[in-house]
């Protein structure tokens, strides 16, 4: 694979082997000076295909921190929910996170009405989100509204319950969409915010290998 420009030392476009536009992910993957072959692809651990202006103006709009913080996050809820999330989880969350983070910086902080129910609906999820808020602060220095463990758990279960994993869950546990509360759904999408951003746009076409 042939990397050819680089975005920050975890981010770079890349050409594959028939010459297709790519977005690669990967630890120190954009510190070399490029362009330059890569030799081992083992370090790659997300590839974004189908590259257009929102999906580069979405991963510029998010820190190099808040990217790792995000995919550290991913590997732990792969690792203790036993079971492949949707790939495009690892950008959407960053991009919620850099979002939530940068308004709580201005002492914006908005309730999450579901905040009472989600640790009793997906109590698993929820304890991921506690570590991932721990994870974010640690990575990127700063701090984060304590309610983001409900987001965090929120956009996990959606990865797994509707991300098409190749493989279900295997906790005895796992709460499936039908079963859902209809209160969950009805008070999720009353809660739903107007969105103006980026990744509106390319969240409902972006397809991910890896």
């Amino acid at each position: 694979m042939l990397i050819t420009k680089k975005i920050n030392n975890s981010v770079a476009m890349a050409q594959d082997a028939e010459g297709h536009e790519l977005v690669v992910f990967g630890k120190g993957i954009g510190f070399p000076a490029v362009p330059y072959e890569l030799a081992d692809e083992s370090c790659i651990q997300r590839v974004f295909r189908h590259v257009n202006d929102d999906l580069m103006q979405t991963i510029a709009s998010i820190s190099p921190e808040m990217l790792e913080a995000a995919l550290d996050i991913v590997r732990m809820a792969e690792r203790e929910l036993d079971c492949k999330l949707n790939p495009n989880l690892y950008l959407m969350l960053a991009d919620h996170l850099q979002f939530s983070a940068d308004r709580f910086a201005r002492g914006i902080v908005i309730e999450n009405p579901l905040a009472g129910e989600i640790p009793f609906v997906y109590p698993h999820e929820y304890e991921l989100g506690q570590a991932g808020v721990r994870i974010v602060e640690g990575v990127t220095g700063k701090e984060m509204p304590e309610q983001e463990a409900c987001s965090i758990a929120l956009h996990v279960a959606n990865a797994e319950l509707g991300g098409g994993s190749p493989r279900p869950c295997t906790r005895s546990w796992k709460t499936s969409r039908s079963s859902i509360p209809w209160w969950i759904s009805c008070r999720a999408s009353s809660m739903r915010p107007s969105i103006n951003r980026p990744t509106a746009t390319f969240a409902s076409s972006l397809i991910c290998a890896i």
